[in-house]
């Protein structure tokens, strides 16, 4: 009996240890991760083919120092990056360490001339490249709070 006891604490330590293992490889790996931590837009009505000032900062949540990267904007029906999105634009975002931000107050991007009336989110997605290896890889987007109406470019006036 005591060597039937010995065996089963045997395997039962097995398979803590196996458990514990498998809890460990699920804690965050230190890796960078970037996010949006912030994005403005203004005005918010242009015409089409008209220009926003728009603005970002990307900062580092990671534990990790994240290599160059680039955040995209894009004017969003639906507040989700997918292909409809109008693109507007993207900027370069240097080397960040953990914690660390950089942030652009106002750069000027153009509306395409070919862009549908209505109104958008403004949207800002850092490592838009996917060329960071990051610890969270679906939270780079941000949502601007103030929507953009975009509106019909009028015809030119014909000439004599």
């Amino acid at each position: 009996m005591p060597r039937r006891l010995w065996v089963l604490g045997l395997g039962l330590g097995l398979v803590m240890a196996m458990l514990g293992a498998g809890s460990a490889s699920a804690a965050p790996k230190k890796r960078p991760d970037l996010v949006v931590s912030a994005v403005s837009v203004s005005p918010g009505k242009v015409v089409a083919g008209g220009v926003l000032k728009v603005g970002d900062t990307t900062r580092n949540k990671g534990r990790k120092k994240a290599k160059r990267s680039v955040t995209r904007y894009a004017l969003s029906a639906n507040k989700k990056w997918d292909k409809g999105d109008v693109v507007l634009g993207s900027r370069a975002v240097k080397a960040l360490r953990p914690g660390k931000k950089h942030t652009v107050k106002a750069r000027s991007v153009r509306v395409a001339a070919a862009t549908r009336p209505g109104t958008y989110w403004l949207l800002a997605c850092a490592d838009a490249k996917k060329k960071v290896r990051e610890s969270h890889e679906r939270n780079n987007c941000r949502v601007a709070k103030k929507r953009v109406t975009v509106t019909k470019r009028m015809p030119a006036a014909p000439r004599d």
